[in-house]
């Protein structure tokens, strides 16, 4: 599945977060709120790494078998360069660009995940049919570390499918309310 079998209709507009615009602390990372979303961070003791668009919280989550573990009391959330934030913890640093891009990586620097800011669109005012919004993000994991890293994400009250591009890219698509999570 990706971006071209989604349904169209109508006059759409192409939507992205926007600069940030500031953010607020959170156990275990914090919010980063930007022109038009928001994005929360979250770090667990143990280094696995939460990121929700727009609300999404980490439970309920199909990437766990049980509750979300604790937050890292000691991750902080921190300016980082050229407008963006950053999350500092023990195990993990995830930035987060002014634009929306996040990085994961090791704390001596490895990138482990990439994941480029999401696009959404949304029908353009007074345009009639089409299927309501949809969105993609775009993400990049080490050849190494697929299928094993620590990563749990998404927005609220979405499902969401994983279409491989090849190189250890993935688009993660919208497959709607209440669907199956693609494979």
């Amino acid at each position: 599945m990706d971006a071209r079998t989604l349904p169209r209709g109508g006059r759409e507009r192409a939507r992205v977060p926007g600069p940030a615009r500031g953010a607020e602390p959170r156990p275990g990372g914090g919010v980063v709120h930007f022109e038009r979303s928001s994005l929360r961070v979250r770090v667990t003791a143990g280094g696995m790494v939460f990121c929700g668009w727009d609300g999404a919280g980490p439970e309920p989550s199909y990437a766990l078998a049980g509750a979300y573990p604790q937050a890292d009391p000691r991750a902080v959330l921190e300016p980082d360069k050229d407008g963006g934030w950053r999350v500092v913890s023990e195990r993990v640093l995830v930035t987060v660009t002014r634009l929306g891009a996040v990085e994961v990586r090791t704390p001596g620097g490895v990138v482990l995940r990439r994941d480029l800011p999401p696009r959404w669109w949304e029908p353009a005012d007074g345009a009639e049919g089409g299927a309501g919004s949809r969105w993609t993000q775009r993400s990049e994991v080490l050849k190494r570390t697929r299928g094993s890293s620590a990563w749990a994400g998404g927005r609220p009250d979405r499902g969401c499918a994983a279409a491989r591009t090849g190189c250890g890219t993935r688009a993660r698509l919208r497959s709607g309310p209440g669907a199956a999570h693609g494979r």
